[in-house]
């Protein structure tokens, strides 16, 4: 099964740490830095319908998509923090979070004020939750230092339900959560460009168009990131994702119940819990 972006896309990008506006979950950046051993050395991204000339023909029918990937290269995730990192977050504090950053009632003025409390009060909380991509550990929400956009951690978590964090990066197998992270990277680089809205929000179903999430032969997925995702479905670490039994315990936490709603409320509190707030 591929765990694609298209079916765990919760929220639109928003400013710098202001969840009240969501976030998407792609799981990093899309620099040219080292793939510290990502993918295996055979499984390099695909041209899609190259036509000789080094030009190619997106095959999703849209303009947008970026079908010739070959300068695209996955950057290494940090390692996750927690699970339930100690002394970062209360139950207090999560409570908190909640209201004021995810709740229906909630909007930019009350997670703003929320994330200045915490800052004044000590910024442990503030500073698990909210990670930058360049930081050395990555909480549920990674933040780009540039944009301020910020993305859901699912590789990392991924990583910390399976205990493979002591794999990450690696340059022989490295762990399901670099896998998943690399093909989350190669698909935003591939279609991050469609997932923007005439309002400047974003559109899901022009990315999911990109990717190709309905068809066997069209879009992104089955093309040009076709690599990265076979690498994924094909690789024993991630197994337990790619068989065919359900999700159980905290690695059904790391996606949400309905991929095509996307994560409730209560869900993403729980994502956060999970990385940040005491033991359960």
């Amino acid at each position: 099964m591929q765990w694609f972006k298209g079916a765990v896309v919760v929220m639109s990008a928003f400013a710098v740490a202001a969840l009240a506006n969501g976030c998407s979950s792609k799981g990093g950046g899309t620099s040219d830095a080292g793939d510290g051993g990502l993918v295996p050395s055979d499984a390099k991204p695909d041209k899609a319908n190259t036509d000789g000339s080094g030009n190619c023909t997106p095959t999703s029918g849209l303009s947008c998509e970026q079908c010739d990937v070959t300068g695209f290269t996955a950057t290494g995730q940090a390692t996750p923090e927690g699970p339930h990192m100690s002394g970062a977050c209360s139950a207090g504090d999560i409570t908190a979070f909640d209201t004021a950053c995810l709740s229906t009632s909630s909007d930019q003025t009350s997670c703003f004020a929320w994330q200045n409390a915490e800052a004044d009060a000590g910024p442990n909380c503030l500073n698990c939750i909210y990670t930058f991509q360049t930081g050395a550990t990555w909480g549920p929400f990674v933040c780009d230092n540039q944009s301020g956009q910020c993305t859901i951690n699912i590789p990392g978590c991924v990583d910390l339900a399976l205990g493979q964090t002591g794999q990450e990066n690696s340059t022989s197998t490295g762990s399901c959560g670099d896998l998943l992270n690399a093909s989350y990277e190669c698909q935003d680089y591939a279609c991050g460009s469609c997932n923007v809205a005439a309002d400047g929000g974003s559109d899901s179903a022009s990315f999911d168009q990109c990717l190709g999430t309905n068809s066997n032969t069209d879009g992104a997925l089955n093309n040009e990131c076709k690599s990265f995702a076979d690498a994924f479905d094909s690789a024993s670490q991630c197994a337990a994702l790619t068989g065919d039994a359900g999700l159980t315990g905290d690695l059904a936490g790391c996606f949400p119940a309905d991929a095509n709603t996307g994560y409730t409320e209560q869900e993403l509190t729980n994502f956060v819990n999970y990385f940040c707030g005491p033991a359960n």
